[in-house]
């Protein structure tokens, strides 16, 4: 540690040159919040992830990979309450993908996987500060000039060619990036390929948002952790809700009951009109199908004129008088000395219309 500089002659205290921290610390502060319940937490990481800065270098990204690496590292030695819940469970996120190394171990793993991140950190800090101005929300939101661009669009695909383990690919590299940068459509060959391969259809994804800078892939691909929170898991599958049964609709009123009803009263009616006849027994009329309550059997009446029947109304047809009785009223044997034998009984043909609604 270097000794502090003698005050001047006049007695003025002296002044602390401003070290790079003290620069970029407003801005990596806000960082810190995404990693930390609170401010002054926030400060506490700031402080701790400045004293592990290397001399070199580009101080604004450098600070914020620190302040990550930091915060893993809380994790790992107990101090896992010092972090906020989002980045505590990204980190188990990394750390489940990535087990056996700890969280500071999959952290470190996590950067090795994003050839963005990679490629960024291969170029010069004067490259790199000019390039992270340009993300915001320190920066004042400008693209950066297109030198900076096609610097990180040419280290992209060196950092691409060198990892991608197929050798198809690799063969492929080249034709991408030149596709890419012309923003034309791929050929059919690398289209086909681009369809099924997930790796380049990303790479080709991160190559166009460094041609246009566009922001929302590339702020997420440099910083890793970005604030938010990772997706709860599901609670169970969706019971459905039992379908709603159909309203019953009423059985249809049917006119059967009350048609053969009319009939049995004329039919009645007529029997009883005839001389000597008694009145034949009453017909059983079949109760109705369904709900309906089975009306009460109708009671014959002498009057020749029955009831209005409903409509539709039945015709009856009185045909002349048969020389025989009808088959289905039997005759029991008379006496030895028979009184005169009566007239016959006429038939009588009733015709029903039953209109089903």
């Amino acid at each position: 540690m270097q000794d502090a500089a003698p005050p001047p002659a006049d007695g003025t205290p002296a002044r602390r040159s401003p070290s790079p921290t003290d620069r970029h610390r407003a801005a990596v502060l806000g960082y810190a919040r995404l990693c930390c319940p609170d401010g002054a937490t926030a400060r506490r990481l700031v402080d701790e992830a400045a004293r592990t800065l290397p001399t070199a270098g580009a101080p604004r990204p450098e600070l914020v990979a620190a302040l990550r690496r930091t915060a893993a590292r809380w994790a790992d030695t107990g101090r896992e309450a010092e972090l906020s819940a989002g980045f505590r469970g990204w980190l188990h996120a990394a750390a489940a993908r990535h087990p056996g190394a700890g969280l500071a171990g999959a952290l470190a793993a996590v950067e090795q996987e994003a050839p963005l991140l990679q490629a960024f950190r291969r170029l010069p800090a004067h490259r790199q500060e000019e390039l992270w101005h340009g993300l915001g929300p320190d920066g004042d939101l400008r693209p950066p000039a297109p030198p900076a661009r096609a610097a990180l669009f040419d280290t992209y695909l060196q950092v691409y060619v060198a990892r991608v383990p197929a050798r198809a690919c690799r063969q492929l590299v080249a034709r991408l990036g030149d596709t890419v940068r012309r923003a034309a459509a791929p050929e059919p060959g690398l289209a086909d390929h681009l369809a099924g391969c997930g790796p380049c259809g990303t790479a080709r994804t991160e190559l166009a948002a460094v041609r246009d800078w566009h922001r929302p892939v590339l702020t997420p691909a440099l910083l890793l952790w970005t604030g938010e929170a990772p997706p709860s898991p599901p609670v169970g599958p969706a019971v459905p809700s039992p379908p709603t049964a159909a309203p019953r609709r009423p059985a249809p009123v049917r006119t059967v009951v009350g048609a053969a009803a009319a009939v049995l009263l004329l039919v009645l009616a007529v029997a009883a009109a005839l001389p000597g006849h008694p009145p034949a027994p009453a017909a059983a009329v079949p109760a109705p199908t369904g709900a309906e309550p089975a009306p009460p059997s109708p009671t014959p009446t002498p009057t020749p004129a029955p009831s209005t029947p409903p409509t539709p109304a039945p015709t009856t047809t009185r045909p002349a008088p048969a020389p025989t009785p009808s088959p289905t009223h039997s005759r029991t044997t008379p006496p030895p000395v028979p009184p005169p034998s009566p007239p016959p009984s006429p038939v009588v043909t009733v015709t029903v219309t039953l209109v089903e609604p």
